[in-house]
């Protein structure tokens, strides 16, 4: 990570090694006729998207986002940034996904409002709660 994240060429270089694998076996484990949620880094530029009938960016505030990865993976505020900056912008996801859910607020906040979103698509009912 420390060295993708820094050099541009070499997460390039990462993504071509790694992107036909993850493609094939999420290809794999898809069951025909089930609703199924592909949550992948790089669903566009590895060609997963094409999988989809619905695309979601999650976006958030970038402070936000480097709190929540800096406590999650313990990991120093300069790497975590480094990650962060190495991905699209928020732009890019929601100029390409069919829909966009911020995710502001804390974790029951977030899901209840995926769960108004997944009601919104028709794929759960009002009453189906989360299991």
């Amino acid at each position: 990570g420390a060295v993708v994240f820094a050099d541009p060429a070499a997460l390039q270089d990462l993504n071509a090694i790694t992107h036909d694998a993850v493609c094939r076996e999420v290809e794999r484990q898809i069951v025909p006729g089930e609703n199924v949620a592909i949550d992948a880094i790089a669903l566009f530029e590895s060609g997963l998207a094409e999988l989809c009938d619905v695309t979601v960016a999650v976006t958030a505030p970038k402070e936000l986002r480097l709190r929540r990865l800096m406590t999650r993976d313990g990991i120093t505020e300069e790497y975590a940034l480094s990650r962060i900056n190495a991905q699209p912008s928020d732009a890019y996801f929601c100029q390409n996904c069919g829909y966009v859910l911020e995710n502001d607020g804390d974790e029951p906040h977030f899901q209840r409002k995926c769960l108004a979103f997944f009601r919104q698509l028709g794929i759960m009912k009002k009453n189906q709660q989360e299991e």
